[in-house]
């Protein structure tokens, strides 16, 4: 008799066709969690890769991610996880590096491969950090650089540079392999090596003296190349020789005292830069007296306590994961601080598709204010697209208020006749405590804590209840009706008066209708007089 046996995997083998779109799928909800907090990571299948700005923080998300990872069943292998910050990781193994420069005018007239084998030497000692100790495969499009660093040269300037290159190989224990590929295959580094960077300009060194006997010395030459450097330690576009690293906006500026010639396109970004890396204010703090210098840390204790520690915190926070979602979305970092109107806008309306409730939304639109209040700049919150989307997301995200129902003598009726048993002890128990709650205004937890013994029947107080309230009711009666006799003498009273006073009123009138008549008679005797005399003046006079 044969017996049948069933196997199934207890892991995902990525040899079937379907596996990298199932593990996707698995790990799609904890990449799309992760950049909802404002984590800055991408993965590839199982390969991960999450930067931050500073080593702190980066520790933090990077135990974050794991507790994640570990918590949704997945089981990080420690010998291929890097956990700690690095500054240098291979991801795919794939790292992109680009060492460029240009000739300066005397060394444009030199051979062709001169100009190769001085680009070989320049590359090597701009990525000598990168490749020392390690082996490295070297592709050029011209055979005489493969032979000259192979055997050397017969001529002297070929020969020096030759020897340049073993020497920097042989100082830094670089095994370097020189091979030569067809003109074809070498397309990128042609394209490379014909960019013209029109914007790499500098200043004199009578300009840089005067800089810097004005505000030095400097420390950091932020914006230079290898031809017009004038610090030892200058930040380049691409890999230079002797360059401390590439793009200056990837460092903090904030307590280096740095030299800016930047190119004339970056200059409002260098300004918006140096104020978010607070170095706005550097040399207005070193051209303060001495006596002042030690009331700048108070001034910054006083600007951070200018509200209570949690709130402070809290506010801290919200910004930083303001911060982190426009860097992941690629907003420029000197749009950040202070940041535009429109970039809020859609990072509000971003965490309102997000957010069960509106709490996010409006701490972190108070956030963004409070960092903007704090160095003086006009916070974006104050444009009325961004206050129009708090109330959208407010109203939005608001918890629908669902009114109860008031309980009516008719609700409780029609209960009782559908829900009463004669023999039914727990439906007669129910009805009872609903009528009880209903009557005495219980609430549910005074209701379930009513035991047995708080219950009294007492027949006899309740006829007493009865007799005084029968009592009560008399004597309201009583006061009613003796209110009621009040009232109606009062307002025989008032009659009475309102009469009287119409009497005196009318008694005054008839005696001023009197006395006004009395002065009529008299003006008209008085008129009549002296009519009188008038024409006893006509009588008595003769003409002349």
């Amino acid at each position: 008799m044969a017996v049948l046996h069933f196997f199934k995997f207890l892991v995902l083998p990525f040899g079937l066709s379907t596996a990298c779109f199932i593990f996707t799928k698995l790990t799609r909800p904890l990449v799309k969690k992760w950049r909802s907090e404002g984590k800055q990571v991408i993965m590839y299948l199982d390969d991960g890769l999450g930067i931050e700005q500073d080593q702190e923080m980066c520790k933090i998300v990077s135990e974050q991610v794991k507790l994640d990872l570990v918590r949704s069943g997945f089981v990080p292998k420690a010998e291929k996880s890097l956990w700690e910050p690095t500054k240098r990781l291979v991801w795919l193994e794939a790292p992109q590096n680009i060492a460029h420069g240009m000739w300066v005018e005397s060394e444009r007239s030199n051979s062709s491969t001169w100009k190769e084998l001085s680009a070989v030497k320049k590359v090597l000692l701009s990525l000598i950090n990168i490749i020392s100790g390690k082996k490295v495969k070297w592709f050029t499009d011209n055979q005489n650089v493969v032979s000259i660093v192979s055997k050397g040269s017969t001529k002297t300037i070929l020969q020096n540079l030759a020897l340049d290159i073993f020497s920097a190989c042989l100082k830094y224990n670089v095994n370097i392999d020189i091979v030569w590929i067809p003109r074809t295959l070498n397309e990128k580094a042609d394209f490379l090596s014909r960019i013209v960077d029109h914007d790499d300009w500098g200043i004199s060194y009578y300009i840089f003296q005067l800089i810097e006997s004005l505000w030095g010395p400097h420390e950091v030459d932020w914006f230079a190349s290898d031809h017009n450097f004038k610090l030892l330690v200058f930040y380049s576009r691409f890999w230079n020789e002797n360059s401390s690293g590439i793009d200056a906006f990837t460092v903090d500026w904030y307590g280096v005292n740095g030299l800016f010639v930047p190119p004339v396109f970056l200059i409002p970004r260098v300004i918006n830069y140096m104020r978010q890396c607070n170095a706005a204010y550097e040399s207005e703090i070193n051209f303060l007296p001495p006596a002042l210098h030690t009331n700048v840390d108070v001034l910054m204790d006083l600007l951070c306590e200018s509200k209570a520690d949690s709130t402070v915190k809290t506010y801290h926070a919200g910004f930083i994961r303001w911060k982190k979602w426009a860097v992941h979305n690629g907003i420029s970092r000197c749009d950040i601080l202070p940041a535009k109107s429109l970039h809020v806008a859609l990072y509000l309306s971003s965490l309102v598709q997000n957010s069960h409730t509106a709490s996010p939304v409006i701490s972190a639109f108070y956030s963004i204010q409070w960092a903007h209040h704090m160095i003086g700049q006009t916070s974006p919150t104050e444009n009325l697209v961004v206050k129009n989307v708090l109330e959208g997301a407010k109203r939005r995200l608001a918890t629908r208020i669902e009114k109860k129902e008031p309980v009516t003598p008719e609700i409780l009726s029609k209960m009782y006749s559908s829900s009463f048993k004669e023999y039914n002890v727990m439906s007669q128990r129910f009805i009872c405590a609903c009528l009880l709650a209903y009557s005495g205004f219980l609430r549910v937890s005074e209701l379930l804590n009513i035991r047995r013994c708080d219950i009294i029947f007492e027949l006899e107080r309740e006829r007493e209840r009865e007799r005084k309230k029968e009592k009560d009711r008399v004597r309201k009666i009583k006061r009613v009706r003796e209110r009621d006799r009040v009232r109606e003498k009062q307002k025989e009273r008032d009659r009475k008066r309102k009469k009287e006073k119409e009497r005196e009123r009318k008694k005054k009138e008839r005696k001023r209708e009197r006395e006004r008549k009395k002065k009529d008679k008299k003006k008209e005797r008085e008129r009549e007089k002296k009519k009188e005399e008038v024409r006893e003046k006509e009588h008595f006079t003769f003409p002349k």
